[in-house]
């Protein structure tokens, strides 16, 4: 006789984080050279993001570039754009302005969300948001959760290969694929 195996519904990454800071707001979910940052710091900090980026007028499952350094904003932001019923593209600030401009082109990014100290790594894009600029508008949002429908085969990211050619070449990834 097999081995039977259970299988679990999928929960999004995005409902982890959420049920993570109503079990356990004050423990310690990331730590980066600010200090820690607690579940519910990152859980109310994501759902104002998601507030801010649904005001923009983005199409449901859109995507956004993001190039930030790797700090609790990153991954604030990450999640945001999740909740937001959205998908992201990684912009690594580290990449060649070419190769970030091929991947900003060929992504069709909706909007591009970077830091002001990284605002030069994006100029190809056609809409750009800082989070400096934006930091009045996202801090007055509410950090309830929207009320945003996202499925297992909704875009979680669109990530970047070097492809055979040498010119990026574009990978999809749904939810569905962010099993933890």
């Amino acid at each position: 006789a097999g081995a039977s195996v259970e299988h679990t519904p999928h929960v999004p990454v995005q409902r982890m984080i959420a049920e993570q800071a109503a079990k356990r707001p004050h423990n310690e979910a990331i730590r980066d050279s600010a200090g820690a940052h607690t579940y519910q710091e990152l859980d109310q900090r994501a759902n104002r993001i998601a507030r801010f980026l649904l005001r923009q007028g983005l199409a449901p499952n859109a995507l956004v570039g993001v190039c930030l350094d790797r700090t609790f904003e990153l991954v604030a932001v990450l999640l945001g754009v999740w909740r937001a019923g959205l998908g992201y593209v990684p912009l690594d600030p580290t990449y060649p302005a070419q190769r970030l401009e091929v991947i900003i082109e060929d992504s069709a990014c909706a909007l591009v969300i970077t830091s002001e100290a990284l605002r030069d790594r994006v100029v190809r894009a056609t809409r750009v948001c800082t989070l400096e600029q934006s930091a009045e508008a996202i801090s007055g949002e509410s950090p309830e959760q929207p009320a945003i429908h996202y499925a297992a085969d909704h875009t979680a990211y669109v990530i970047f290969t070097s492809g055979s050619t040498g010119r990026p070449k574009g990978v999809l990834q749904n939810h569905r694929n962010l099993l933890f």
